[in-house]
């Protein structure tokens, strides 16, 4: 949710390489369908215009693939937790989707994709290293059994605990078939994360080079908020807010990080 959508569309087109198929909605206005690699990786639209005079801040969404729109809306309603934000939305041959915070107020999507395939554009895989395409998602939580409850119920997805090299705790999110789907870090236990900071959803881009990404960032309108970090066995990460307003993340993945 762009709030300038043709700054953001260069943005991302000259420092990730992206390139857009454009679709109409049906309540005017385009969808931007993002590839990276020939892989479809993102969606780009304007921020509505109530939204912004709600005070909606541009974002990224995170959008969780579901079976059955119906049956995760069931669980979600069955489970109490959270809030429903948007009802139910639609695109002709993409998909539709309900979005919702979870029990913490962390904002997600849950998402059913269109059973025609009339896009034709195949999904580049998780945890991508290919320049442009997201290698990780990523949940700040301050409650991770709170989380864990939730996206278990909800989702279906099993949290695996593993050491980090700061010695902190981390969680790995997997499907019911082991495939690994983002992880999540418990904010409460990390001293060097703001207490005001809320629990959020947050991803990065893989990229071939940090350096070279952070300065196209900076030459393309972009600022960075957290220069680059260094995460032994993970990789090299900075955070950074386009000219549109939304903020996300970038990493090179470490030679060994094979998720």
């Amino acid at each position: 949710m762009s709030a300038d959508l043709e700054k953001s569309k260069a943005f991302y087109a000259e420092v990730f390489g992206w390139q857009y198929d454009s679709k109409p909605m049906p309540e005017g206005g385009v969808y931007l369908l993002a590839k990276a690699g020939e892989k479809a990786v993102a969606g780009m639209m304007a921020l509505p215009e109530m939204a912004k005079q709600n005070g909606a801040p541009a974002h990224w969404l995170y959008y969780f693939g579901v079976a059955s729109w119906s049956e995760a809306l069931s669980r979600f309603n069955r489970l109490g937790q959270g809030e429903i934000l948007l009802p139910e939305k639609e695109i002709p041959s993409i998909g539709k989707w309900t979005v919702v915070k979870d029990g913490e107020g962390a904002m997600l999507a849950l998402f059913e994709a269109s059973g025609d395939e009339a896009s034709g554009d195949e999904p580049a895989p998780y945890n991508s290293r290919v320049h442009g395409q997201f290698h990780w998602h990523e949940l700040m939580s301050r409650d991770s059994g709170l989380a864990k409850a939730f996206y278990g119920e909800v989702l279906g997805l099993v949290a695996e605990e593993t050491p980090m090299p700061d010695g902190h705790a981390y969680t790995l999110w997997k499907t019911a078939t082991s495939a690994l789907a983002g992880g999540m870090m418990d904010m409460s236990n990390n001293e060097a994360i703001p207490a005001e900071v809320p629990p959020h959803w947050s991803a990065y881009l893989a990229v071939d080079s940090i350096e070279a990404c952070q300065k196209a960032i900076e030459a393309n309108g972009g600022t960075i908020l957290v220069p680059p970090m260094s995460v032994e066995c993970v990789g090299t990460f900075l955070h950074f807010q386009g000219p549109g307003g939304a903020v996300l993340g970038a990493i090179q993945p470490a030679p060994e990080n094979r998720g």
